[in-house]
């Protein structure tokens, strides 16, 4: 019988991918299991846009939302999100069910807010639904040696719900 087999509510691991690179670039991480509750300004989000010029993979915590109309005025381009089906043919090639915040992992360029190195470690998707790597940030620091750092997050709790004018929601996002 095989492991799995045997342990049938054990927590799936990372694709095999993600632990490589993760050893090849000797980042300490620990496996976890995603739950309800885990600090969002320790979780990090992943989102690969694009425009004319090409991909950028863009990092921030998820206690925050990527403001596009900064990011271009921080970038001078014009960015949106990568396409569905080009996500998944990437993803594809390595057997990834989500996108990693792991710079090494893609060819592209990486812009990451500022603020995301704040929290002590970072939860991070590994790929594997379900199941995140904790890596401490002074070890994340160095997949982001080719990286380049601004600020373009809204803190979430800096926003304010619009109760009152709902037609308005399209403009104000």
């Amino acid at each position: 019988m095989t492991e799995a087999a045997l342990a049938p509510n054990a927590t799936p691991q990372p694709p095999s991918v993600i632990l490589q690179l993760l050893e090849k670039l000797a980042v300490p991480y620990q496996v976890r299991a995603e739950r309800p509750g885990l600090p969002a300004a320790a979780r990090l989000q992943a989102v690969l846009l694009d425009d004319a010029v090409g991909a950028l993979l863009v990092l921030y915590p998820r206690s925050q939302l990527l403001d596009l109309g900064r990011l271009a005025e921080l970038t001078g381009r014009q960015l949106t999100a990568v396409k569905p089906e080009r996500l998944e043919r990437m993803l594809g090639k390595h057997n990834l069910a989500a996108l990693p915040g792991l710079p090494p992992l893609t060819s592209s360029p990486c812009l990451y807010e500022e603020r995301l190195l704040q929290a002590p470690s970072l939860l991070i998707e590994s790929g594997q639904p379900g199941v995140l790597l904790e890596i401490p940030t002074e070890a994340y620091k160095s997949l982001l040696s080719k990286a380049s750092a601004a600020r373009f997050g809204e803190p979430v709790g800096a926003i304010k719900p619009n109760l009152d004018r709902p037609h308005d929601d399209r403009a104000e996002i």
